[in-house]
């Protein structure tokens, strides 16, 4: 916010030693450090009262903090005559300080801060003259401080008064110039806001002849004292091409790091024309307090300038630098000034507007997961997005908790793995809280937890369905196992139990020449006892276990019914039977044939 402030300080033969004027000094100065001070910024005028007002500065002639303090130390000096008529020098508050000639300007909201002591008159009336309501009037009654008891202390005075405090002692000055300050907005933050010399169409004499050039506004009229986001920019343009226009921010008293830049088009018809620029949203370039801005453009300087004097206005630029440059400019580049000169008197068309940044959101795929105890070290756990429209912003992120196994990877957000689980994982979830910081200190925060879990072995080729005679009758391997553990831990396999009940099974290791175990197989044990009329299949349970975690799985053995076919052997009866049943049938075909071949042939 801006603000027209005037400081109206009394002086007379009695206030006039170096200690009971520095009280209202130091009051003033505590003030001017709250705001941010310029010519197009919050402005100051300071003024004396006696016998009769008299104007130390006005609210053009002093635009700088430095100027305004040394004109404030030169009211030390000074010594007044006279008595004080206080009501009298009233109205020339708002006849005289409150005026356009002197530098008010009539959408400031204006405040005057006002130490009285009395009135020596107390016949005097502002009947007729009354304070104009666009004056916040402060009246500091210092009667006590100063010990003015021969002074009347006239009603007019708090009927006048916005505002009318009493101030007992001198040592009160400063903490009364605290409760002021407090009833304004934190200038921490830009708000709705501008940054500017002068209007640039009242700045487009001269065009810069120097090309190639980064130039770099180091003065108090582009001097960013808050923190935001950049969302405009407003220059006379004197040459056509491309302009990359942005922030710097301070390494040290030499180097300034590029923070981000937009880059402009501006053709042959804007030449000798206001360009206003509005950024989108993911171009509002995020500043703080000691930011720089700066422009460059390979060829003329695109932007134009007045010239000036700190004669005319104190806050005349004296400090731009230029570096020579070429190429295209770099986020994250550093700019070295420490060679190059300060150029002075010239007042540069430019105007940028800002507001508040967005304050940071952190966003997460989730809040807890869980990772194998044989992750890779490396592997992400969990994924986070900044939701943030701003454009270059320069993110704190702060990690706290368990932070053994785990790590914030800023390049990818990502929580990731950063050491092996220990055999088994970790003996409790483990918590990570991150916090991150924007620009302007507005922060998110998310709470992480990452459980670590054993995946137990995996037996790969069950459940399974087998057959098997149930005429088995010796130890046969009838099955083997196939188990695997992600992380290779020694496994055990057992065949806990049957169903039905039998013992006619049993699971066998298998071992190298070093005793190593290589697998596991399901035998029948030596003399099985299997009867398909009996039980026609068996399921069988097999578990296997690492030290961690175990695994079920089972097999179906299926009997297969076998049957015997016994060949016939009739009894001995049967073919003598068959002999004499076989005599007659002889016979009779024997004469049979006799008979017909004797008649044929021989008859």
């Amino acid at each position: 916010m801006r603000y027209d402030i005037a400081f109206y300080f009394v002086i007379d033969s009695q206030v006039s030693t170096t200690g009971s004027k520095k009280g209202q000094v130091d009051f003033a100065k505590e003030v001017v450090t709250k705001f941010s001070v310029g010519y197009m910024q919050t402005r100051f005028s300071c003024h004396l009262y006696g016998t009769t007002p008299t104007e130390l500065f006005d609210f053009k002639s002093k635009s700088t903090v430095t100027g305004i303090n040394d004109a404030l130390d030169d009211f030390i000096d000074r010594r007044g005559s006279g008595s004080v008529e206080t009501i009298e020098n009233l109205k020339y508050i708002w006849t005289d300080i409150f005026t356009e000639i002197k530098g008010d300007r009539p959408d400031i909201p204006n405040y005057c801060l006002m130490i009285a002591i009395g009135e020596n008159n107390d016949t005097y009336t502002l009947a007729g003259n009354q304070k104009p309501d666009t004056i916040d009037l402060r009246i500091y009654d210092a009667e006590a401080a100063y010990t003015h008891r021969n002074y009347y202390t006239d009603r007019q005075l708090a009927q006048t008064a916005t505002k009318y405090i009493t101030i007992s002692s001198l040592s009160n000055f400063l903490s009364e110039a605290a409760v002021f300050t407090a009833d304004f907005t934190c200038d921490y933050f830009c708000d709705v806001n501008y940054f500017t010399y002068d209007e640039p169409e009242n700045l487009n004499t001269n065009a810069d002849k120097a090309a190639g050039k980064i130039t770099i506004l180091m003065d108090s009229a582009w001097e960013i004292t808050c923190c935001g986001v950049i969302t405009s920019w407003i220059f006379y343009a004197k040459a056509s091409g491309t302009i990359q226009i942005g922030v710097l921010r301070p390494i040290d008293t030499s180097t300034y790091r590029i923070i981000g830049f937009t880059s402009i088009i501006i053709p042959d018809t804007y030449i000798d024309t206001l360009v206003t620029y509005d950024n989108a949203a993911d171009e509002n370039i995020a500043i703080k307090e000691g930011d720089k801005i700066a422009w460059y453009s390979s060829g003329a300087n695109i932007i134009s300038y007045a010239t000036c004097t700190t004669t005319t206005r104190s806050d005349c630029p004296q400090t731009t630098r230029q570096v020579t440059y070429s190429g295209e400019l770099e986020t994250g580049e550093t700019i070295d000034i420490s060679s190059t000169s300060a150029i002075a008197n010239k007042a540069w068309a430019l105007k940028f507007t800002t507001k508040n940044n967005t304050e940071i959101i952190i966003r997460t795929n989730e809040n807890e997961t869980e990772l194998e105890e044989n992750t890779a070290v490396g592997k992400s756990a969990i994924f986070l997005t900044i939701e943030d429209p701003d454009a270059f912003e320069d993110y704190l992120f702060t990690v706290s908790g368990d932070l053994d196994h785990l790590e914030l990877n800023i390049e990818t957000m990502t929580l990731d793995l950063k050491k092996k689980w220990p055999p088994g994982g970790v003996d409790k979830p483990q918590v990570v809280t991150i916090v991150g910081t924007d620009t302007c200190q507005h922060t998110s925060t998310v709470t992480l937890t990452v459980n670590s879990y054993n995946e137990p072995p995996i037996i790969n080729n069950l459940p399974h369905i087998i057959e098997i005679l149930e005429t088995t009758k010796t130890a046969l391997p009838l099955f083997q196992i196939n188990v695997t553990d992600a992380t290779k831990d020694e496994i055990c396999c057992t065949m806990p139990f049957t169903l039905p009940n039998t013992f006619n099974f049993e699971l066998k290791n298998t071992t190298d020449v070093y005793g190593n175990v290589t697998g596991f197989w399901l035998y029948t044990i030596a003399a099985p006892a299997f009867e398909y009329s009996d039980i026609d299949s068996y399921r069988v349970f097999v578990c296997c276990q690492d030290p961690y975690g175990s695994s079920y799985s089972y097999l179906i053995l299926r009997l297969t019914e076998v049957k015997i076919i016994e060949p016939y052997v009739p009894p001995d009866w049967f073919f003598r039977a068959l002999i004499l049943s076989l005599t007659p049938i002889g016979l009779m075909t024997a004469v049979s044939c006799f008979t017909l071949l004797f008649t044929v042939f021989w008859l």
